[in-house]
C-alpha cells in the first residue's frame, strides 16, 4: 500500500514537474495566444461587420426604401395631375384633400410612406421627409413644413441636390444617393412627375436622415450586448483547451528529446564522458545533440589524454621525490661515513685511541645509513622524530654534526610550538643539506645557527665563516640547494641565500606559520 502511494505521488511530481518545464510554458503559451487572437479577431470582425452594415449595406437597403417612397408619391402625384400642371391640393397630410397617400394607407403602419411632421423635430431623431417639387423648383407640398415650407425654394433649401432637382425637372431622369460617415448616415431619392402625355410637370424628392452609424455600435440594446459577450465567453472556452491541447501534442517530441539532452548532460557533467545521445531530426535540438556528441568525444580524449599526463608526473614526482632523499640523506651519510673512517685510517698508527672514536663515529653512521635506506626502500619516508620540541631535535643535529665534523656551532634557538610532524622532518632535511654543505665546500672553523618564531612566521638562519662563493656561478644541475627551496617549497615556505667569495655563505629559511599549517596538513592527508 505505502509503495501504491508513493508511486502515485512520483507520478503527480513528474506531472507536476513537467507542467512547470518548457512543455507546460509552452502550452501555456499556446493556450495565452489562442485567447489574445480571439479577442483580437473578435473585435476585428465586429467592427468589420459594423463598417460593412453601416457604411455599405444600411445606405445600399435604405435607398431602396427612399425610392420605393419616392416612386409611390410620383406615381399618386401623376394620377393627381392636371394635363399640364400639378394638382395645387396637393398635400402629404393624411385625411385632407389631395392627400399623396393612397386610399387604406396609413403612414405609421406602412412604411412606403413618410409621416406628416407639423412640429419641430428633435435633431437626434431619425427624419423622414418628402416633397412635391414644381417645375419651377418651388415646394408645392411638403411632409415637413416648419423646415421646408410650401411655396419656398427648393435650391435654397436644398443647395446640394439643387442640380439633380433642375435635372430631375428638365430631363425626367431619376436619381438617388447618399451620404455616409462616422457619426451620421443619410439617403435620398428623386423621382420625376409625369403627366398623360408623359412630360415631367414636377418631382417627388424623399431624404431619410440621421440612419445607423458607427456611433450607434456602442449604444445598441443590452440584450444584442449580451448575445455578443455570451459568443465570446463560448469561444474563449471552447478554443483555449483545443490550443493547449495542441501545444501539447506538437511539443511534445521536441520536448522529449531536450529532456533526454538534459539527462545525458547531467552524467556528463557526473564524469560519464562516453554518454552520446541519438540524433533525432535535421533540426536546431539535432545540430545541438550533434555537438554534444561531439564534446563527449572531446572530453573523452581530454580524460584519457589527461591520465596519461597525471601518471607521468607522479612517475616524474616519485623520481625527484626519490632522488631529493637520497641526496639529503643517503649521500650526506655515505660522505660522512667515508669521512670518519678516513680520519680513522690515518690515526690508525700514531693514536689508536682517537682512530677507535672515529670508527665507533663510522659505525653509528653505517646503522643511520642503513635504516634510512629501509625506509627508502619500503617507500616511505624517513621515521618520524619523537614527540619533542623541533628546537630540542634541531639542538640534538647541530651537537652531532659539530661532534663528527669537529667545527664549533653557536645557537640561540628560541621555543617552537605545534609545527606539523612532516614540516620538522622538511626543516631538519633541510637542515642537514646545509650542514653537509658546510663540511664539504666551506672550509668554515665556525657555524651560527638561529630560530626564531613570532605570531606570523618562523625564520631559521644558518651561517658559516668559510670561504663563500658566488651565488650566480651554482650550476643548475646541483641538487642541494634546489633541493632545499623543494622542501620549504612543499610547506608554503621560501629560502634565501647570501654570499660573497671570502665572506662566508647564510641561509634562510622563512615559513608563514598560516601557509605552514595549511601546507603540512593537506601533505598529511596527500600521504
Amino acid at each position: 500500500m505505502g509503495r501504491h502511494v508513493k508511486n502515485v505521488q512520483a507520478l503527480a511530481n513528474g506531472r507536476r514537474a513537467r507542467m512547470a518545464g518548457l512543455q507546460g510554458q509552452m502550452a501555456l503559451s499556446y493556450v495565452w495566444t489562442t485567447v489574445i487572437v480571439v479577442l483580437a479577431l473578435e473585435l476585428l470582425a465586429l467592427f468589420g461587420l459594423a463598417c460593412m452594415l453601416l457604411l455599405i449595406v444600411t445606405p445600399y437597403v435604405y435607398t431602396l426604401e427612399a425610392r420605393q417612397v419616392a416612386q409611390h408619391y410620383a406615381l399618386v402625384a401623376s394620377l393627381q395631375a392636371q394635363p399640364t400642371a400639378l394638382n395645387p391640393q396637393s398635400t402629404f397630410q393624411a385625411g385632407q384633400t389631395g392627400t399623396l397617400e393612397l386610399p387604406g394607407q396609413s403612414s405609421a403602419a406602412d412604411p412606403v410612406a413618410v409621416p406628416y411632421i407639423a412640429r419641430q423635430a428633435a435633431n437626434d431623431r431619425r427624419l423622414a421627409i418628402a416633397l412635391l417639387i414644381a417645375p419651377d423648383g418651388s415646394i408645392r407640398a411638403s411632409s415637413y413644413p416648419q423646415r421646408y415650407p410650401v411655396h419656398g425654394t427648393s435650391g435654397t433649401l436644398l443647395p446640394e441636390r439643387g442640380p439633380l432637382i433642375k435635372h430631375a425637372l428638365t430631363t425626367g431622369t431619376p436619381s438617388s444617393g447618399q451620404k455616409t460617415g462616422l457619426d451620421a448616415n443619410s439617403v435620398f431619392a428623386l423621382e420625376p412627375v409625369w403627366n398623360r402625355q408623359l412630360q415631367p410637370i414636377g418631382a417627388v424628392y424623399v431624404q431619410l436622415t440621421n440612419l445607423p452609424s458607427l456611433h450607434d455600435i456602442f449604444m445598441l440594446p443590452l440584450p444584442w450586448l449580451a448575445l455578443l459577450l455570451i459568443g465570446s465567453l463560448v469561444l474563449l472556452v471552447l478554443l483555449p483547451p483545443i490550443s493547449g491541447l495542441f501545444g501539447v501534442l506538437t511539443m511534445r517530441g521536441p520536448i522529449r528529446r531536450i529532456r533526454r539532452l538534459v539527462r545525458a548532460t547531467a552524467q556528463l557533467a557526473n564524469g560519464d564522458y562516453e554518454q552520446r545521445v541519438t540524433i533525432g531530426r535535421q533540426d536546431e535540438i539535432g545540430q545541438l545533440e550533434h555537438y554534444f556528441n561531439r564534446m563527449g568525444w572531446q572530453l573523452a580524449a581530454s580524460s584519457r589524454q589527461q591520465q596519461v599526463l597525471t601518471e607521468q608526473n607522479a612517475r616524474l614526482a616519485e623520481r625527484a621525490r626519490l632522488s631529493r632523499d637520497l641526496h639529503d640523506s643517503m649521500k650526506q651519510q655515505v660522505f660522512a661515513l667515508a669521512t670518519q673512517i678516513g680520519a680513522a685510517l690515518t690515526l690508525l698508527d700514531a693514536q689508536p685511541d682517537q682512530s677507535r672514536t672515529h670508527l665507533e663515529i663510522a659505525g653509528e653512521l653505517a646503522y643511520q645509513a642503513r635504516q634510512e635506506l629501509t625506509a627508502l626502500i619500503q617507500e616511505r619516508r624517513p621515521s618520524r622524530p619523537p614527540e619533542t620540541g623541533f628546537e630540542q631535535l634541531l639542538r640534538s643535529e647541530l651537537e652531532r654534526w659539530s661532534r663528527y665534523n669537529d667545527i664549533p656551532i653557536t645557537s640561540q634557538l628560541h621555543p617552537v610550538i605545534g609545527l606539523p610532524p612532516i614540516f620538522v622532518q622538511e626543516l631538519l632535511q633541510v637542515v642537514r643539506e646545509a650542514l653537509a654543505n658546510i663540511a664539504r665546500h666551506s672550509q668554515a672553523n665556525r657555524v651560527e645557527c638561529y630560530l626564531q618564531q613570532d605570531q606570523e612566521q618562523l625564520v631559521l638562519t644558518i651561517a658559516d665563516n668559510g670561504c663563500g662563493f658566488e651565488p650566480t656561478s651554482i650550476s643548475p644541475q646541483s641538487v642541494g640547494l634546489q633541493s632545499m627551496r623543494e622542501r620549504l617549497a612543499e610547506v608554503g615556505g621560501n629560502f634565501q641565500l647570501q654570499s660573497q667569495p671570502g665572506q662566508g655563505t647564510q641561509i634562510k629559511c622563512v615559513a608563514p606559520l598560516r601557509h605552514v599549517m595549511q601546507a603540512t596538513y593537506s601533505g598529511e592527508l596527500d600521504t
